[in-house]
């Protein structure tokens, strides 16, 4: 077996929001396969011609994760921390070294986060700094549950 760059992410992270957060930061449409019918909970996501090895439930010293692999290389570790700056999570750039890094994303302490802004930074690209964006996902929500096209809740 060779190196791999590896990400452990919180379980509680539904592998939907897993792959909208793929998809948003690279720019593509995740296929999945089901890893083999006798390995539940394992898949492959298949991104941009790159193949992602999912396997939820893992174990580990602290407790379950969902377990993400890719090769190692330097791409590998930018797809990797673009979705633990959302999700948080443990990243390993090689398996075979010690650079072990734990990112707090913009989601790990979410418990007091509303459904709606979570929902906001699982499908957009928003930060502190990004306000207007912030303002127009809200709208968008608010226009989708009320079904009023034309009816803003937040001004910039």
């Amino acid at each position: 077996m060779g190196a791999s760059t590896v990400l452990y992410l919180n379980a509680k992270w539904e592998l939907r929001d897993i792959i909208k957060v793929i998809e948003r930061t690279q720019k593509g449409k995740v296929k999945i396969e089901s890893q083999n019918d006798s390995l539940i909970g394992c898949y492959f996501f298949i991104i941009n011609n790159r193949l992602i090895f999912v396997s939820t439930n893992s174990g580990t010293p602290i407790g379950k994760a969902t377990y993400l692999s890719l090769g190692q290389n330097d791409e590998a570790v930018e797809i990797f921390r673009d979705i633990a700056n959302v999700f948080g999570g443990l990243l390993i750039a090689n398996d075979c070294g010690d650079d072990v890094k734990m990112i707090t994303g913009k989601l790990s302490q979410e418990d007091g986060i509303p459904y709606f802004a979570q929902h906001l930074f699982i499908t957009k690209d928003l930060d502190i700094q990004n306000y207007r964006g912030f303002i127009d996902g809200v709208n968008e929500w608010h226009r989708a549950i009320d079904h009023k096209p034309n009816y803003d809740v937040l001004k910039p």
